[in-house]
């Protein structure tokens, strides 16, 4: 899996690295368990830009296998998991949700289709900007 990002080398902001870090890794987790499951190598691009002084956007894709529209609307639900028989509880996306919804007071949307990866759009707020 090769990870690219886009990130302003001058952004920096105080919010909560340890959430904002497991945010990011079940986001990972889930490209590569679920994602790529199906080939042997993977992208995954993260892009981040400011959207005010106390809010960002951070547009996470990979070029996985996508979501079926039917799973699509539930991929956030508590225990939801395509992969029951091999592990899965279907609590990683729930957690990021509510991460990002609750601690980080922001908002996450999920776009995908089959065959096109998966793409998603989270905006969170951060406590200051530092210059």
């Amino acid at each position: 899996v090769t990870v690219t990002s886009d990130c302003p080398d001058n952004m920096n902001v105080i919010t909560n690295p340890g959430l904002s870090s497991q945010v990011l890794t079940n986001l990972i987790v889930n490209s590569v368990k679920h994602g790529f499951s199906e080939q042997d190598t993977g992208e995954i691009s993260l892009s981040l830009r400011e959207l005010t002084a106390t809010s960002f956007e951070l547009d996470y894709r990979d070029n996985g296998k996508g979501i079926s529209k039917e799973n699509l609307s539930k991929i956030f639900e508590p225990f939801f998991t395509t992969q029951r028989g091999s592990g899965g509880t279907g609590l990683g996306l729930n957690i990021t949700y509510n991460i990002i919804t609750n601690a980080l007071k922001g908002s996450v949307v999920c776009e995908s289709e089959p065959g096109q990866g998966v793409r998603f759009l989270i905006q969170f707020k951060v406590s200051d900007r530092i210059a």
